[in-house]
């Protein structure tokens, strides 16, 4: 009889340890920061926008808590819990169904925890969140018809909300809470997306430190996107530098490349026009090589019913010039063509005698 008692209670204690490996402890978890597992548990999720309320109600009742991180987050806590139906959001400005977060979302559980951990970075990144938004939407409205998911305006949207992230906090809190905003996503390839996109935007922010905001607005919706066809496919090396979208290519998405002429600087160079298009406005960045020399500048352009492209070709901001190299200035393109093939000329301020291009798909 004892014997079987023994067996009885090895198999018990087994049984209980298998269910502790397999992920089946129902313990509340850690506490997150001055809040204890228990009350963070018992919080309902909140919007970022209540998220913000909050911040702004403790702080402006008692200045003394942005000295004292802790209390700040324990104030908020409390503030949270004792006005569950505050403000959701305010102005929204996404499609109804639309993937696209904005104030009125909740925030992720890792968020969340982000939120109590370090409020003040929090808040401040919070507020980054509109800006993003309405300039993905405003940049690239043609993307309503995919309600501004996994396409173009997605892609800027990342990585401007992270590139702003990097300028009003840091970049290791920008990763930090971009990458627990992703912690509930369903959809590995909208995931794998965001991700990428999300580390181009903090690597633009860092490469230019004195840019304004709009400066890098700018400069991240004329950078390099690259579509790929196949979402299941890992991201590609030669996009490691590009944005990245799966959703709603345009006529003229992608790149050119072929013959730039430039008497002026002594001979041919081979160019790469990198186009992202939304209805008859057409970005992006055209890249000039020859021998160890390469160029990069940024432009912006128009399309017309018969397939011209007219561009004005960006002079780089200071910062992105540092060495002050010489360069072709008020530089014009017309070209011509389809989507298979572009030809046309160039002309500039300094560089007089212009050039021709010869471009393939």
């Amino acid at each position: 009889m004892q014997q079987r008692f023994v067996f009885v209670v090895l198999a018990l204690l087994l049984i209980f340890n298998a269910c502790k490996k397999s992920g089946n402890d129902t313990s509340p978890g850690e506490a997150v920061g001055p809040i204890s597992a228990e009350e963070f548990a018992s919080l309902p999720p909140f919007s970022f926008q209540q998220a913000i309320d909050a911040y702004e109600n403790v702080t402006a009742e008692d200045p003394a808590l942005l000295q004292n991180e802790s209390n700040l987050a324990r104030a908020m806590f409390n503030w949270l819990k004792d006005n569950p139906g505050g403000r959701k959001g305010r102005d929204s400005v996404v499609m109804e169904g639309a993937r696209i977060f904005d104030l009125a979302s909740e925030l992720t559980k890792e968020e969340r925890k982000v939120v109590f951990l370090n409020p003040i970075d929090a808040y401040r990144a919070m507020g980054t969140v509109d800006p993003s938004i309405k300039a993905a939407i405003q940049t690239y409205p043609c993307d309503e018809d995919v309600k501004y998911e996994d396409g173009k305006a997605d892609a800027l949207r990342h990585a401007y909300w992270n590139a702003l992230m990097v300028q009003t906090t840091n970049k290791d809190f920008a990763e930090k809470f971009a990458t627990a905003h992703e912690s509930q996503s369903v959809d590995a390839n909208a995931k794998a997306m965001d991700l990428h996109n999300n580390i181009i935007g903090r690597s633009i922010a860092e490469k230019y430190p004195t840019a304004t905001s709009d400066q890098i607005k700018e400069i991240i919706s004329e950078t390099k996107f690259y579509y790929i066809d196949k979402p299941g496919d890992a991201i590609p090396a030669e996009a490691k530098d590009a944005l990245v979208y799966f959703k709603a290519k345009r006529k003229f998405d992608g790149a050119f490349t072929g013959i730039f002429t430039n008497p002026d600087s002594g001979g041919p160079w081979k160019v790469t026009y990198d186009f992202n298009q939304c209805g008859n406005v057409i970005r992006g960045q055209v890249t000039l090589v020859r021998d160890a020399a390469l160029h990069k500048r940024r432009f912006t352009g128009t399309v017309t019913g018969d397939s011209t492209i007219i561009l004005d070709v960006k002079d780089p901001f200071v910062f992105e010039n540092p060495d002050n190299n010489a360069y072709c200035k008020d530089q014009k393109t017309t070209l011509k063509g389809n989507i298979d093939q572009l030809n046309g000329t160039w002309t500039s301020s300094n560089c007089t005698q212009g050039g021709t291009i010869t471009l393939l798909k």
